[in-house]
């Protein structure tokens, strides 16, 4: 087993960097709920949706990228000397994604398509009208941006953690240039997606959750059933998720990283005699 696995591959960061990751969830929640419904948010969702047709596959690509499963299957590409990466980004999935979709519920908002009929949405892909607030693509894609800066990109160089917030940004905003979501949603996600990332990789108690679930994914055992759960996601991700034809390149792509990364997994404990 590699030491690696065994434990975070950063320690819990300073209070001060936590503090000012809080104000920030802070700051996107309050401006999605003052936005959300109003006039401003209307103006908004038309004039970034208006970018949607033009660069529909790029669109399409960011938000084929921001579904959970690309996200873990991307995550297990880093193999099992990186078990916390993914075991971070499965608790994410886990209690970040069951959190969106109570929010969902509960505000029951519809999406863009449903209030503003079809004539007025520029839409790319599926059509989809109903649980719009808040985004489960963005805060899925702040989660992963938080855990890799306080992660892995903790203590890069700076270009690395701005990439990691531009690469949320730029999925979040694909929400509204496919026409799926209103701007108040995306930001909502984004407050969402922070607060749990900080709460995984912020806290002692999320940091030893996520060790004790990479060591058991890094196990013999573990590796192996992580190998099969690793294919079968690939494979039901190729098969299931067609809502945009246009990113059928990536899809497939993230599905062959997929395959190949299961096999990493599989060969992480070779057995005796056995290089």
């Amino acid at each position: 087993m590699h030491p690696a696995t065994t434990s975070l591959e950063a320690s819990r960061p300073p209070a001060g960097p936590v503090l000012r990751a809080a104000v920030l969830a802070l700051l996107l929640l309050g401006v999605g709920v003052a936005l959300h419904g109003s006039a401003g948010d209307r103006w908004l969702f038309a004039a970034v949706n208006a970018w949607g047709p033009p660069a529909a596959p790029f669109w399409s690509a960011l938000s084929v990228a921001g579904l959970g499963s690309a996200a873990l299957l991307l995550a297990a590409a880093a193999g099992p000397r990186h078990a916390s990466l993914l075991a971070s980004l499965l608790v994410a999935v886990i209690c970040g994604g069951l959190f969106v979709q109570l929010l969902k519920a509960g505000f029951a908002y519809g999406r863009p398509l449903a209030l503003l009929g079809p004539d007025a949405v520029q839409l790319t892909g599926v059509g989809l009208y109903t649980r719009s607030m808040p985004s489960g693509h963005s805060a899925l894609a702040f989660t992963a941006a938080a855990l890799l800066i306080a992660g892995p990109l903790r203590g890069a160089a700076l270009h690395w953690r701005v990439l990691a917030l531009a690469t949320a940004a730029a999925v979040a905003l694909s929400r509204i240039a496919v026409g799926a979501h209103w701007p108040s949603d995306v930001l909502a996600g984004a407050a969402v997606g922070w607060a749990t990332g900080l709460l995984i990789m912020g806290t002692a108690r999320g940091q030893a959750l996520v060790a004790r679930l990479a060591a058991a994914l890094s196990s013999r055992v573990g590796s192996r059933l992580t190998a099969a759960a690793v294919v079968a996601a690939a494979c039901g991700f190729w098969v299931a998720e067609r809502e945009y034809p246009q990113a059928s390149g990536l899809q497939a792509l993230i599905a062959l990283m997929g395959l190949a990364a299961a096999l990493r997994w599989w060969r992480a404990h070779p057995g005796p005699g056995r290089p």
